[in-house]
């Protein structure tokens, strides 16, 4: 059950109202990350990778990046909305971070998005 790797990250941690979670999608090869963020005083939610036990080996020479996939789905307005991904080389909280900002697309089918 790979979503036990993953915790969500929710303005209560911060006094916030907000509330998300991640389920598996029953025969999916994916898993689903759903919520309510309150945005009155500026609530988030999110969700993020536990430490691995030992580095994920993403990268080689021939390698370049990694991408994600991603679709949204709960209604017409993605654009209000900030996403992010972040990524560390290191477990420590003390070496680069590497994040950007990406849109999801608007699509009446669903699409999925590779960014």
């Amino acid at each position: 059950d790979t979503i036990t790797n993953f915790d969500r990250i929710d303005d209560v941690i911060m006094g916030g109202m907000s509330s998300s979670s991640f389920r598996d999608a029953e025969g999916k090869d994916y898993a689903i990350w759903s919520g309510i963020c309150r945005t009155d005083g500026g609530g988030f939610c999110g969700t993020r990778t536990r430490p691995f036990r030992e580095p994920l080996q993403i990268m080689d020479t021939t390698t370049e990046g990694f991408y994600i996939e991603c679709r949204f789905t709960s209604d017409t307005e993605p654009d209000r909305r900030v996403w992010k991904m972040s990524t560390r080389t290191e477990q420590s909280r003390g070496e680069e971070l590497y994040l950007t900002d990406f849109k999801i697309t608007n699509n009446e089918e669903k699409e999925w998005n590779r960014i």
